[in-house]
């Protein structure tokens, strides 16, 4: 499958040296774990995560576990740049709180990973070029809006909407010009504030000064040039932005934990140690069906009782129902429109019918359906809506978890559609996708 604005690589990741590159990646890891490397440290991404590895960001995969999967999404920088123009002019991450400490909220985290799985799933079963454009545009947006990590800070600080909009003109100076000199006291003339407010905003709602905030791009740009040039360390000094190569050396070692030239002699020892296979490959299917059904949480304390509530009915599945019902408008919410699918919930009778169909016993009462209709829609279309879907499903059974409420999706029933349209009355035109069943809370 061949996109001029996406390509999609399996790999099991061993080791990779720092290197930069001008697509705009993001890493979902199925299996293992992967250590990534970035200039202000290490985080490992673990089984279930992803991380965004932004437009000429230096990062080495440093080491993955034995035998490791993962999906790496490679979007187009130039193509990318053209949607959303500050798309490399900041850093934007998922959860690597390495230098300021704050991650993108848990909510637009989950939509990010459910718009990866559509891509993904658009990418390696359709032709449908104007599809995948779309939901790249979406994530792009998403990133963009929802993962900058600077204004994540200070949103987490509680920052007024007019000193935030001075403190991104500011991130957004001294990102594009670190290499240059940069001085607060001009800074806070063009903004009319004053140096000590200035500097007090830096320290405060930032937990880092201004002059560290310059030093550390100044050293990310230095990294860059080690990676990509044979420049001679003082002229990547110079080039820089520092005053002196000694200074440089300081900052380089603070951050790096080795010299300029340590760390230039590593990067060209270090051997590639990665191992790819196709995208569509039937182990990467396996482990998305993996994640897709794992019950993210025990059932809660009073088992027991929950069972007996749910299977007579009365007032605990009464606000069991409406609870997930408020989680469902939640969801909604979140995504911003409601899902092509029935979501309805059984009745006891055919909570009954079904459990004599399917064999499974632990079918709740408070069980949605969740289906979609095939009338009318092409091959790119279904696979959209089916993706779509998926996605409300992973953030509904996330944000349950969250609320203490255990669920469990069972997709095997999709095999058997008719039957069940059967026993739910509905159309022969619908798709089931599969059951997701909840166990609720009785009250104390």
């Amino acid at each position: 499958m061949k996109n001029s604005e996406l390509t999609i690589r399996a790999q099991e990741i061993r080791h990779k040296p720092f290197h930069l590159s001008d697509s705009l990646r993001i890493i979902y890891v199925f299996k293992g774990s992967v250590t990534l490397g970035f200039t202000a440290g290490r985080a490992e991404v673990r089984e279930g995560e992803a991380e965004i590895i932004n437009i000429n960001e230096p990062v080495e995969f440093a080491e993955g576990t034995p035998g490791n999967v993962s999906l790496i999404f490679y979007i187009d920088g130039q193509l990318a740049r053209r949607k959303q123009p500050r798309i490399d002019k900041a850093l934007y991450n998922c959860s690597t709180t390495l230098f300021y400490p704050c991650t993108a909220g848990r909510n637009h985290y989950e939509q990010l990973k459910a718009k990866l799985m559509l891509l993904y799933g658009i990418y390696t079963r359709t032709d449908d070029q104007k599809l995948i454009d779309q939901v790249i545009g979406e994530i792009e947006e998403l990133i963009v809006s929802r993962f900058h990590d600077f204004k994540n800070m200070l949103v987490a600080a509680g920052v007024s909407e007019s000193n935030m909009a001075r403190l991104l003109r500011i991130y957004d100076m001294i990102y594009a010009n670190a290499a240059r000199k940069l001085n607060l006291k001009e800074i806070a003339e063009s903004e009319f504030v004053s140096v000590q407010y200035l500097s007090r905003e830096f320290n405060d709602k930032l937990h880092m000064n201004f002059k560290a905030t310059v030093e550390y791009y100044k050293v990310i740009q230095a990294v860059r040039y080690l990676v990509s040039t044979d420049m001679s360390i003082t002229t990547v000094s110079e080039n820089s932005g520092f005053s002196a190569p000694r200074f440089f050396y300081k900052q380089f070692s603070s951050w790096l934990k080795c010299t300029p030239s340590e760390f230039r002699a590593r990067i060209a020892a270090e051997e590639e140690k990665v191992i790819e296979f196709p995208p569509d490959d039937l182990l990467i299917s396996r482990l998305i069906a993996r994640i897709e059904t794992i019950s993210l949480e025990k059932p809660p304390s009073g088992e027991e009782k929950a069972e007996k509530a749910a299977a007579g009915g009365g007032e605990d599945l009464i606000s069991g129902m409406l609870e997930i019902r408020e989680l469902l408008e939640e969801v909604c919410k979140i995504k911003g429109r409601r899902p092509d699918a029935r979501l309805v919930f059984l009745s006891p009778e055919e909570t009954t019918s079904l459990k004599t169909l399917t064999g499974i016993e632990d079918i709740k009462p408070l069980t949605m359906v969740i289906s979609t209709r095939t009338l009318h829609r092409s091959p790119a279309e279904l696979t959209y809506n089916i993706q779509e879907t998926m996605s409300y499903v992973r953030l509904l059974r996330s944000m349950a978890s969250e609320k203490g409420v255990s669920t469990a999706f069972y997709w095997e029933v999709s095999a058997r559609s008719r039957e069940l349209d059967a026993i739910l009355r509905y159309e022969p035109t619908d798709v089931i996708l599969g059951l997701l069943s909840f166990t609720i809370r009785t009250r104390q």
